[in-house]
């Protein structure tokens, strides 16, 4: 059975929200950060942010001005802190700026982290996830029988549903 793909979502549809040089050095300077390097923009593998590399220390976050984004944004807005006081190791808000005054959207300023973009590395999982042992080793202990699709992200709907549990996981 093949499966037809879903219908792309408005928020993947949107176009990226655009950050003039202007606005760029609007919000360096409202924010009193001072780059060692200059601010340009950087990859995204997300379909959500667009991201801006302000120097070595931090990143601009900008969400799409669509409904979802935005409400995603401000989500992590009050996650992200609760994460760290939880002690999940994730990058820190330096700046949350709501106001609306410089972009049409709320936008963050995080700890820049470094380290390898793992969406756009070339290399096999297992070099940085050594418990894998390669595509065949079982990792998990999985009972089928039991697992219950809706209690994850991913629940199962429209022409999911009629798909063996085979034919999605090998």
């Amino acid at each position: 059975m093949t499966l037809n793909p879903l219908p792309l979502g408005a928020y993947e549809l949107a176009p990226m929200t655009a950050v003039s040089d202007k606005q760029l050095a609007a919000i360096i300077d409202r924010h009193g950060l001072r780059l060692d390097g200059p601010a340009e923009p950087m990859v995204s593998t997300g379909v959500v942010h667009a991201l801006w590399s302000l120097g070595s220390q931090w990143v601009l976050r900008v969400p799409k001005n669509e409904e979802m984004c935005i409400g995603d944004h401000l989500c992590e807005s009050v996650a992200v802190p609760l994460a760290r006081e939880a002690g999940v190791r994730t990058p820190s808000i330096i700046v949350f700026d709501d106001s609306l005054e410089i972009l049409p959207v709320p936008y963050t300023v995080i700890e820049q982290v470094h380290g390898r973009n793992l969406m756009v590395a070339k290399s096999e999982c297992y070099v940085c996830h050594a418990e894998h042992k390669g595509k065949d080793n079982k990792i998990i202990n999985f009972e089928p029988s039991v697992f219950n699709h809706t209690e994850t992200n991913y629940p199962l709907e429209g022409g999911h549903k009629e798909v063996a549990c085979e034919g999605c996981h090998k």
